[in-house]
């Protein structure tokens, strides 16, 4: 699992070297605080472990995965609109819930870039992919938590 800094750097080379549609999905842990206090920090680990070990599986070898800090995850890939949409049903539906805690649900944020009309460089790319992902899941945190918001970043 890459950390904030090897995720941004493939990110980037991934960005560079497609000429297919380019995505970044963010994947937050719903109410991830309230498990750690209720169960412990051990808990909470493998909370995250069981997420990581998620994404990892429901991406393949069509992206790469990268844990950008607490319970927030990123994944950069060349996925269309439907696909993004799949990913994020997917790692919705899988279960990463414990005996302790045996529903623990995700939400998802994802922008797709489907015209070849990107920012000028591939870290300006990145980063206000980034950004863009993480106010799409805001906006699925505020619409009630384990849902996905899907997201154009082609200017229009």
């Amino acid at each position: 699992m890459l950390n904030r800094r090897g995720f941004r750097y493939i990110a980037k080379t991934a960005a560079r070297q497609t000429t297919r549609p380019f995505t970044i999905v963010v994947v937050d842990i719903d109410n991830y605080k309230a498990i750690n206090d209720r169960h412990g920090h051990a808990v909470g680990d493998d909370v995250l472990e069981r997420l990581a070990a998620v994404l990892v599986d429901a991406v393949g070898k069509s992206g790469v995965v990268g844990r950008l800090g607490g319970d927030e995850f990123a994944i950069a890939g060349s996925l269309d609109r439907i696909s993004a949409i799949g990913l994020a049903n997917r790692i919705r539906a899988a279960q990463i819930g414990l005996p302790c805690e045996p529903r623990i649900t995700v939400s998802v944020g994802a922008v797709v870039y489907e015209s070849k009309l990107r920012p000028a460089t591939d870290g300006a790319l990145v980063d206000l992919a980034l950004k863009t992902a993480d106010r799409a899941l805001f906006e699925a945190k505020n619409a009630g938590r384990d849902t996905y918001r899907v997201v154009c970043g082609d200017p229009s």
